[in-house]
């Protein structure tokens, strides 16, 4: 899932993007908190599966995100040097457990 959910966005706080997944959390915190978005609808719904089928990675694994906190911790430390110096970053923990908690409404995606 190599880029996660970053599309292209661009985003004023980040100076350059890495191709490592442990800043996907905290892309998806930032862009959850600075824009209006509903991930229990079923428009966001949509655009989930169909991300994830063009990226050909099934969505079960979103259920699966929480068994692998180790692994995406790995790396977090280099998120620092990809984040503006006025950006105070907080620990990989508090984006990781944000992510598990949005994503529980998409729940009915990988569990049918």
């Amino acid at each position: 899932m190599q880029g996660g959910l970053y599309y292209n966005l661009k985003l004023d706080f980040v100076k350059d993007r890495p191709s490592f997944i442990d800043q996907d959390f905290f892309d998806i915190y930032t862009v959850m908190e600075n824009f209006d978005i509903d991930l229990s609808s079923d428009k966001s719904k949509q655009l989930l599966i169909n991300i994830f089928k063009a990226k050909e990675v099934p969505l079960s694994l979103m259920g699966r995100i929480k068994e692998f906190r180790d692994y995406h911790r790995q790396d977090f430390a280099a998120v620092k040097d990809t984040v503006k110096p006025k950006v105070k970053l907080k620990d990989f923990d508090f984006y990781f457990d944000y992510v598990i908690e949005k994503i529980k409404v998409l729940e009915s995606l990988w569990i049918m």
